[in-house]
């Protein structure tokens, strides 16, 4: 079970007292790795590959070539021609076969922390590079609603499908605070991320935590949460 570092469970704690009555700090949490062990998205690009294989070995080459390009790809591809029921039903059976290989594990930590906040008052959002109806499928686990899930967003069509294209901003580098900020007019009170893709949505917030991986975190982003004084959550794989 992933648990908090002592240093960090006090500080979370500290936070959440100090809540003003009457406010609602914005709380915006990275999905993939950061809320969850594992990529949903991935995942199901994972199963999908089975039926037609060389999907995952486009996408990774994409990867290598331009993160941002590869990601907008993927979050087309996954949902296009399909309906919000569809992706829904398509993502689930993905998920729980997911939990059950290993490949996706929830994290009770997050759930309680979300738990937490949303006692105190916090708006709690999810700020995502995976498609939006993807990764709003799984966050009802931790009773975030689906509304505050922003992620990279395909318009439907007047059949109800999802087309081949993205709404602006999409969701990864600095579009995530921009999503954010088009959404709700504010920057985050408390952020969490675990790669340079939330880079932009750390800086902004007051208090920020980075999910550190160990040999898969960019060491210069965990010199940046060092410097910044960030919490950074080890141990979490």
């Amino acid at each position: 079970m992933s648990t908090w570092e002592a240093s960090i469970a006090i500080g979370l704690d500290d936070m959440l007292a100090k809540t003003a009555a009457g406010t609602a700090p914005i709380a915006a949490f990275d999905f993939d790795e950061t809320c969850i062990h594992g990529d949903i998205s991935e995942t199901w690009l994972t199963y999908l590959d089975e039926l037609e294989p060389g999907r995952m070995a486009e996408y990774r080459a994409g990867c290598k070539a331009d993160r941002a390009a590869a990601y907008q790809k993927l979050a087309i591809e996954l949902v296009r021609g399909l309906t919000r029921t569809e992706v829904a039903t398509l993502v689930e059976a993905a998920f729980r076969r997911g939990i059950a290989e290993g490949r996706i594990a929830l994290r009770p930590s997050i759930h309680q922390l979300v738990a937490s906040m949303k006692h105190h008052g916090w708006e709690v959002w999810v700020v995502t590079a995976s498609p939006t109806p993807v990764v709003q499928t799984v966050a009802v686990n931790y009773g975030i609603d689906p509304e505050r899930v922003i992620g990279m967003t395909s318009p439907l069509g007047a059949d109800h499908r999802y087309l081949p294209e993205l709404l602006q901003p999409t969701t990864f580098r600095e579009g995530k605070l921009d999503a954010l900020l088009a959404r709700t007019g504010r920057a985050p009170t408390f952020a969490a991320g675990d790669t340079d893709g939330d880079l932009w949505l750390l800086n902004a917030a007051q208090y920020a935590l980075l999910i550190d991986h160990g040999e898969r975190t960019d060491p210069a982003l965990r010199e940046r949460a060092r410097q910044a004084g960030w919490w950074i959550q080890r141990g979490w794989g």
